[in-house]
């Protein structure tokens, strides 16, 4: 798989725009095939894009204390989670690791747009 993914990079001379980089803690639950997942230390690679370079510069893309939790599931969210999910304290929003990477490699205000 790895192999013909390499290939299309090289044959289809696909280019990576930005590096994303996190870290992921998951958890699933066969229940209604629930994951749950919390994104931390979310970086960009700025203008470098070299995708396979362990030794990649990156930088913070959002506040470091801050992460995303992700949420799918195929039929019900048990009233338990969606209980907790209630919380004050939480800020609800559709979110896009790569559109936050990629505020950092734009040259034009127009490109937000």
């Amino acid at each position: 798989m790895f192999i013909e993914f390499y290939a299309d990079l090289i044959n289809k001379q696909f280019k990576p725009k930005v590096i994303v980089d996190y870290r992921r803690e998951a958890y699933v639950s066969r229940l209604s095939n629930i994951r749950i997942t919390f994104d931390k230390n979310l970086r960009t690679g700025l203008n470098s894009t070299d995708l396979f370079n362990k030794k990649q510069p990156t930088m913070n893309a959002i506040d470091e204390d801050l992460m995303i939790l992700e949420i799918k599931y195929d039929n019900f969210l048990p009233n338990y989670i969606k209980n907790i999910l209630q919380l004050p304290s939480s800020q609800r929003s559709a979110i896009s690791k790569y559109v936050i990477s990629t505020k950092f490699t734009k040259a034009n205000k127009w490109e937000d747009q």
